[in-house]
């Protein structure tokens, strides 16, 4: 038995106990789907500061938020 082949049964056996308790795995698409929708939240919230307040001094740091 390998060190590499242990190490690797460890690890499907903790995902096979995370995932039967209703968990998901949080994989790279999602992250990547969860960190754009926060940036787009913020750009959407950077445009309603500005346009609330009608100061238009980061109107280019708005247009490549979202």
């Amino acid at each position: 038995m390998t060190a590499d082949g242990a190490a690797g049964r460890a690890l499907a056996r903790y995902r096979y106990r995370y995932l039967q308790q209703g968990e998901t795995e949080m994989t790279l698409d999602r992250k990547f789907l969860l960190y754009g929708f926060a940036y787009a939240v913020a750009g959407v919230g950077l445009g309603m500061y500005m346009a609330a307040s009608h100061d238009h001094a980061r109107f280019v740091a708005h247009a490549r938020l979202p």
